[in-house]
């Protein structure tokens, strides 16, 4: 799982922040930085999260659903924005599932 997460990644790195509501801006930029150094940190660890990451991943993981389905989704002229911030959640998700295998405290809870 890390070498797919780690290209996941590497594809996604260079992708210039996109466009996005002005609103939600500030909150995307923050999970944008939080999640890059949760994944940074896990590649570097050849698939072990950092310490204390569990709680901002399922963190990040409810709020980046959120925006997607609100501010992000259909119909929405941020289509970039939506593109990008699904592949963020899909390089989330697998290193969620791959470094804290399912238990009642990885569930999201909405």
């Amino acid at each position: 799982m890390v070498r797919e997460i780690g290209v996941l990644w590497a594809q996604h790195v260079p992708v210039p922040f996109p466009d996005v509501p002005s609103s939600e801006r500030d909150d995307l930029v923050e999970l944008n930085a939080a999640l890059a150094d949760c994944v940074s940190a896990y590649l570097r660890n050849n698939g072990t999260a950092g310490s204390g990451h569990k709680a901002t991943l399922l963190r990040c993981l409810r709020k980046l659903r959120r925006h997607l389905e609100r501010h992000l989704g259909y119909p929405s002229p941020f289509h970039d924005a939506y593109d990008y911030h699904r592949r963020l959640l899909k390089v989330t998700e697998l290193l969620v599932n791959d470094a804290f295998p399912f238990t009642a405290d990885t569930q999201d809870k909405g």
